[in-house]
């Protein structure tokens, strides 16, 4: 129910803030605010574990397809690629959009077929 009610409250300040164009000086208010000690990550260092989690749930899954339309390997995300491949994630994720053959060799599918 809390969680409800606070959800609301959310809303209704999002609503109210919508289309307001914040100066520069309070742009690097909100900036500072959160630079730092104040960061709630600040000092973190995640687990490989922890991170293959978030790697799961939020990644976009890779199917790398031969020409010949045989499996050839998955990844969890467009960065597992792109680090197999020695690329940049979003060259990977450009392929999938488009649909060209990737290093003449792949396709790269966020399905699997």
């Amino acid at each position: 129910m809390v969680q409800v009610l606070l959800f609301i409250k959310w809303r209704k300040i999002s609503e109210a803030l919508k289309g307001e164009a914040f100066s520069e000086e309070r742009k690097a208010k909100m900036s500072l605010a959160k630079k730092g000690l104040k960061n709630p990550n600040f000092g973190k260092v995640h687990s490989v574990e922890f991170r293959a989690k978030m790697s799961l749930a939020w990644g976009t899954p890779i199917f790398v397809y031969s020409l010949d339309g045989t499996l050839e390997n998955s990844f969890p995300s467009g960065r597992a690629t792109g680090i197999f491949f020695s690329t940049d994630s979003k060259s990977i994720l450009r392929y999938i959009r488009s649909g060209k053959i990737f290093r003449k060799k792949w396709i790269l599918s966020p399905f699997k077929k």
